[in-house]
């Protein structure tokens, strides 16, 4: 006899198959084969009782994915065997990464509060078979951000009621949360860029250990000093700003970003060597050289070091990061071309109309002093860099300072007393003009010791320095400016005689004195 159906009917209607099978099993004990069939029917049996366990796991496994609370559940030991969707977001560590490490050292808790608390919940829940409630708390995630969360811990049982572990339900309550000083909140982020600083890496260390494979990269932004200088704090934060952008987007998930120092940074990446280090700091750099603040390019300087053997600290590695950074620094770091100097001294004149004039007419009185005085060729044309760049760094004063018609307050003068210092940062910066940088910054030094902006007195200030200095002022008098009149030659040179032994170098006037009355000197060169 054949039978129009089978055992894949059932499959297809499970329920109806069960009801089914009774009468087929009942047919089939008239006709003999009871014991062929009764084996079809248990294996039936197995397999819908597979699938109805399979499909309740996905359906468990779907709800804890949907739910907005975190689960973490845990065995006997305190180690993770679940963790759910909404708990990895909020703790920043993955499943797989989170899945056999222990719950009380993952998740980290400010100390003092409830890091003991919580792995003390955990003991207790299983010990007593009772829920505990923890009370709110400042969780610290895996990338240094801080969340208020409020949560209990319950033990797991089995269908005979014998513990087998603890299961952590939590939710972020960060916006209700009032309780803690902000001093807390952000002890372990920095608040400029957002990210973990060192205080977060030295509670987090540790947990790098254990990794076969380890590379540490240091990372220090060259020139924020000088940003801050020219272009404001405002415009030297942004660029700050724009190097951590860089950075993240860099960042692969699985390393860790952080604020180190006043201008650098620290990059931790776990299951890789220097091979790798290396490759993605030469990235770095390619993608930051395109970059410029302003006139100014962004620069940094980076040193990595990776673990030579699995057992090594991370101390020692981030050690060997920190030296190759220190090398990598004597023979790199801000470096400006004459290019961009050209163009700060551009916009300096565009700030200040009669500064262009001035400049060019110091820079030929420098070199016809010089000359007085017997330079050689070569030293005469850095005399005239040095006059014509020697108030490069006004670029960094206010424009209302320097067009101000009136007598400046004691804040503005403060403020205008910093260019010589600034210009020479600037010229430092560019390669072969380190000389003519310490010109400039000796151009407002005096001759008794009162000048700024380190009180040089004497044959303590360069040589050139004083030529400049008086070259400027020579000019500056019988210039017109918005703030007075100018001087005829006659009053000025009484002006530079009057100075001389006090403001100037006494020899360095009587020449100029004596070469403009000859003829030597001449503001039309």
């Amino acid at each position: 006899m054949t039978w129009g159906f089978g055992v894949r009917t059932f499959l297809l209607l499970p329920t109806v198959g069960v009801l089914a099978a009774a009468l087929v099993l009942n047919i089939g004990q008239k006709h003999g084969f009871r014991g062929r069939f009764s084996h079809q029917l248990r294996g039936l049996k197995r397999h819908l009782r597979a699938r109805r366990y399979v499909h309740a796991v996905e359906r468990l496994k779907s709800t804890l994915s949907s739910l907005p609370e975190g689960v973490i559940a845990t065995d006997l030991g305190g180690r993770i065997e679940v963790v759910n969707t909404a708990a990895q977001e909020m703790i920043g560590w993955s499943r797989t990464e989170a899945l056999g490490k222990n719950a009380a050292r993952l998740l980290d808790f400010i100390p003092g509060e409830n890091r003991e608390s919580f792995a003390d919940c955990l003991e207790g829940a299983i010990s007593s078979g009772r829920t505990i409630e923890l009370p709110a708390c400042t969780l610290v995630t895996r990338h240094g951000n801080q969340i208020t969360v409020l949560g209990r811990v319950a033990p797991l049982k089995d269908r005979a009621g014998k513990i087998t572990g603890a299961v952590f339900m939590f939710r972020d309550n960060s916006h209700q949360n009032k309780q803690l000083p902000e001093t807390k909140q952000s002890a372990y982020c920095d608040e400029m860029t957002n990210l973990p600083n060192r205080l977060y890496w030295e509670r987090r260390q540790g947990e790098f250990e254990a990794y076969r494979l380890l590379s540490i990269v240091r990372i220090d932004v060259c020139g924020i000093e000088l940003t801050r200088d020219v272009f404001g704090s405002v415009v030297s934060d942004q660029a700050f700003q724009e190097v951590v952008l860089m950075l993240k987007g860099l960042f692969p998930d699985d390393a860790l970003l952080l604020r180190w120092g006043e201008r650098g940074f620290l990059g931790v990446f776990p299951n890789s060597d220097e091979r790798g280090a290396e490759e993605w700091s030469w990235q770095l750099k390619r993608t930051v050289q395109v970059n410029y603040i302003g006139c100014l390019p962004i620069v940094v300087t980076i040193g990595w070091a990776a673990k030579r053997r699995p057992d090594e600290k991370t101390e020692e590695v981030l050690q060997r990061a920190e030296d190759h950074l220190s090398r990598q620094k004597l023979f790199q770091g801000l470096r400006i071309s004459q290019n961009t100097i050209q163009d700060l001294m551009s916009a300096l004149w565009r700030v200040i109309p009669w500064e262009e004039a001035h400049a060019k007419r110091t820079s030929l009185l420098c070199q016809q002093i010089g000359r007085e005085l017997g330079f050689p060729k070569c030293e005469l044309d850095r005399l005239g860099q040095a006059g014509l760049f020697h108030d490069i760094g006004k670029i960094a004063i206010c424009k209302q300072v320097l067009n101000k018609a009136g007598p400046l307050t004691d804040i503005e003068w403060q403020e205008i007393m910093r260019h010589p210092v600034v210009g020479f940062r600037l010229l430092s910066a560019v390669p072969g003009l380190a000389d003519i940088a310490a010109y400039i910054l000796g151009h407002h030094e005096r001759w008794d010791g009162f000048g700024y902006p380190h009180g040089l007195r004497g044959d303590e200030i360069p040589i050139q320095s004083r030529i400049a200095a008086l070259a400027d002022a020579y000019d500056a008098m019988v210039s017109k400016r918005p703030y007075k009149n100018a001087l005829s030659e006659r009053q000025a040179l009484e002006e530079l005689q009057k100075g001389a032994g006090t403001q100037f170098d006494p020899e360095i006037v009587k020449v100029f004195v004596d070469a403009l009355s000859r003829g030597k000197i001449s503001l039309q060169g």
